[in-house]
């Protein structure tokens, strides 16, 4: 059920007002989960819409405007459904003279829609936007995350160059053309990236990307020091450090992050191996990595996103708060997205400890992201290694067998029911410790199925064939992102189901107290 609001209701300016109010005739929409969505007319339906529908609708990324669907009102009138973007365009915030000089925040940006390219560029047959521009790029999440909207000029074409092209005038408008000098040590390398995009055969959107990547990681690095960070609360402590909560004092404003406070600064394999893939792995369901540092002391610092919902360890099992069947079943499609990610890199990227202390939770409960790559290795390099925690462990790695992406599989299997039942694996077997864990599990023993709330069996049947003992059963991440994508209640594809934000709500994460009540 959607209903239309008022714009007075919402938290927008008069200019966003009338950004909204233009030719397009959109309306901010309300759906029964208190959600905000954007709703468009389409004043005359043809082959152009329907081929813009086909195209939107067959792209699903973290940094493009998500189609919802379409829908006719009782007069007849069809009108294309999206995701909402609270922070309007990035051509009105270029407008406001007191957001020209968040230099680090706009190179996100760019970075952001170049990886938003290339997954377009990538696609069979490619897709091509045609209409890059300012007006074109909504900011949500505090205007930390752009997306790229308007498809009506989208086509199938083998050249992208055209894209290249307008990213290299975005480049210019958002860095150059409302910038007061606050690029100053990246000016000539930017000027030259902007040439290359305009060039009469500019390179692949990748090579742009990497690029910027380079220069934006840098821009953050020179933030970083021990001077201008404001230590607070210990948020969790163990062999390898603590993590705190800090204030991080930059020149876009002061940030809430966590830090972790490297303990011991001799293994530096270990640190730098965490710092290489925080730095290269990029995804909605990851842990953002700022840089590092050093303290006083010489030990080294990891700065990071802060997680204001705690771990999904401490929601599960210390909080005060209670999941819905549909929230918890968005949890697992978030982690399994992330996962499946590690998986598709070339090599092959495996976590090797997941478990709930592992994932963060974000947005009020809504975004879990994965955390902690102290343990992760690439497939090409792994060796035979017994890493992990005993209850989420893999019968093949407890036993120092070659695993495989696999046993995160494994794992995965293990967390869902944990997430399902809100209890500890193998509880009951805590005081005998991890090794009488690792026998069971070795001895196919699994946590009790039965114990899972799941009315048409096949969350059940998933979990059950990620812990099977044999590693060539379980299936991919990939094909689990598909099975919790499907409606459980009707096992067929309905993309409204598990809709990563959009369809979970407050009454989702309700207070344990108000419900004893």
């Amino acid at each position: 059920m959607i209903r239309e609001i008022h714009y007075d209701s919402l938290e927008l300016n008069e200019e966003d007002q009338a950004e909204f109010r233009k030719k397009t005739n959109k309306i901010i929409v309300e759906d029964e989960y208190g959600g905000k969505l954007l709703r468009t007319r389409i004043f005359s339906p043809d082959n152009r819409t329907e081929r813009e529908f086909t195209i939107h609708n067959s792209l699903d990324d973290v940094n493009i405007v998500k189609l919802i669907r379409r829908e006719e009102d009782e007069n007849g009138k069809l009108f294309y459904i999206y995701e909402y973007a609270d922070r309007g365009t990035v051509s009105n915030y270029l407008c406001n003279v007191e957001n020209q000089n968040k230099y680090s925040l706009k190179l996100s940006w760019m970075v952001q829609c170049a990886r938003a390219l290339i997954y377009m560029h990538g696609m069979n047959p490619k897709i091509v936007h045609n209409d890059l521009r300012a007006r074109h790029l909504l900011l949500c999440h505090n205007f930390k995350t752009v997306k790229i909207f308007d498809f009506s000029k989208a086509t199938l074409s083998h050249d992208e160059s055209k894209d290249i092209r307008s990213f290299g005038i975005l480049l210019w408008e958002i860095l150059v053309a409302k910038s007061n000098n606050d690029m100053e040590n990246d000016k000539d390398m930017i000027d030259a990236l902007i040439k290359l995009c305009c060039c009469e055969q500019p390179p692949k959107m990748i090579v742009i990307a990497n690029i910027l990547e380079i220069i934006y990681q840098n821009s953050l690095k020179e933030n970083i020091s021990w001077n201008n960070l404001e230590l607070g609360e210990i948020l969790g402590m163990g062999s390898f450090g603590i993590v705190y909560k800090a204030r991080w004092m930059t020149q876009n404003g002061t940030r809430e992050i966590a830090i972790k406070r490297i303990l011991n600064s001799n293994n530096n394999v270990v640190d730098q191996r965490e710092v290489r893939y925080l730095r290269l792995l990029k995804h909605e369901n990851i842990m953002r990595f700022y840089g590092t540092t050093m303290d006083n002391e010489k030990r080294i610092i990891l700065a990071m996103e802060y997680a204001d919902g705690g771990t999904l360890d401490h929601f599960l099992h210390h909080g005060n708060r209670t999941v819905s069947n549909k929230g918890k079943l968005n949890w697992m499609l978030q982690c399994a997205k992330g996962v499946a990610f590690l998986h598709q890199q070339q090599p092959i990227v495996i976590h090797r400890d997941l478990k709930p202390q592992n994932l963060l939770l974000y947005n009020d409960y809504r975004t879990l992201k994965l955390c902690d790559f102290g343990t992760v290795r690439s497939l090409a390099t792994l060796s035979i290694h017994c890493v992990g925690t005993a209850p989420y462990m893999a019968p093949e790695v407890s036993e120092r067998q070659l695993s495989t992406e696999k046993c995160d599989v494994f794992s995965f299997g293990i967390l869902c029911w944990e997430i399902m039942i809100q209890s500890k694996p193998f509880a009951h077997l805590y005081q005998f410790g991890p090794e009488a864990i690792i026998n069971r599990v070795r001895q196919n023993e699994r946590p009790s199925i039965d114990h899972v709330e799941d009315e048409t069996g096949h969350i059940k049947a998933m979990i059950e064939q990620c812990w099977d003992m044999n590693p060539i059963v379980r299936p991919t991440m990939k094909a689990l992102v598909a099975v919790l994508s499907i409606d459980p209640n009707s096992y067929v594809a309905n993309n409204n189901m598990i809709n990563l934000l959009q369809d979970i709500s407050d009454e989702d994460f309700a207070d344990q107290a108000s419900n004893r009540s």
